[in-house]
């Protein structure tokens, strides 16, 4: 069972709050911050687009790039 060694394991290393929870989240940050399409990301880690661009969009290095870059044209 994945499961209960993954939390034997977790046990074992004293990290008492890590779950497989943790690893997915850290791999969906990961992945944004990399730069990888959120529909590649999605599918990597068997996520809707949706709910992945809703929970992760934020860490990907073009977030919100086309607003900053407008309101600095109308700026300058």
């Amino acid at each position: 069972d994945v499961k209960k060694a993954f939390a034997n394991a977790a046990t074992a290393a004293g990290l008492s709050d890590v779950t497989m929870h943790t690893l997915v989240h850290t791999c969906c940050t990961w992945l944004m911050q990399a730069g990888v399409p959120i529909s590649e990301a999605a599918g990597f880690v068997n996520k809707t687009e949706q709910i992945f661009s809703r929970t992760y969009s934020h860490h990907h290095p073009s977030f919100m790039r086309r607003a900053v870059d407008a309101l600095a044209r109308r700026h300058s």
